[in-house]
């Protein structure tokens, strides 16, 4: 109880952290305060193929297709022809937060599920970082992980828009167990 309520907080800000090691109940507990809250989430697990931004972005666009019917399709349309026409990172990137700053008008949570396996690139997370500080302001992201994540925190901590959750928080005290 006492960690969904902390949750209950933190999902108002711009991005909450969920970071322990494997086996703490990460994804359990995000999954239940999502429900329980009835929060609207865009959920997608990380995989080392993210590591390419492109892979990163093509997914937030089908997992956002979900929810808002047509969502990307340009960008659909510009990657289907990609290997006639390049399509840099950056203007996808821009695309996509311009079309969602016209579609995502309310609240919604972009979960990002084991960050920690694509946590590595550089590309990957100057383009987290790019979406946290570009996306409309209804769009908040919740990672989950294993480590702190290596897009910029520092300044979201700064601000008051970081909410973490750590293995104190996570583990089960004795009237829990």
């Amino acid at each position: 109880p006492d960690t969904l309520e902390l949750l209950r907080g933190y999902f108002g800000r711009r991005v909450t952290l969920v970071c322990a090691p494997a086996g703490y109940g990460k994804t359990t507990v995000v999954v239940e305060a999502i429900r329980r809250l009835g929060v609207c989430t865009v959920w997608y697990k990380l995989d080392v193929l993210d590591q390419d931004p492109v892979a990163l972005i093509a997914s937030l666009v089908e997992a956002t297709a979900r929810l808002y019917e047509g969502f990307g399709q340009t960008i659909r349309d510009r990657l289907a022809n990609a290997h006639d026409v390049p399509y840099p990172i950056e203007q996808m990137v821009a695309e996509f937060v311009a079309e969602a700053g016209e579609v995502l008008t309310s609240d919604v949570h972009v979960v990002l599920d084991d960050y920690h396996e694509a946590a590595d690139s550089e590309p990957l997370n100057a383009t987290l970082d790019y979406l946290v500080a570009n996306l409309p302001t209804t769009v908040r992201f919740i990672v989950l992980s294993r480590y702190e994540p290596a897009f910029g925190i520092s300044k979201l901590r700064l601000d008051g828009e970081l909410g973490v959750v750590g293995v104190e928080q996570l583990r089960f005290g004795p009237e829990e167990v």
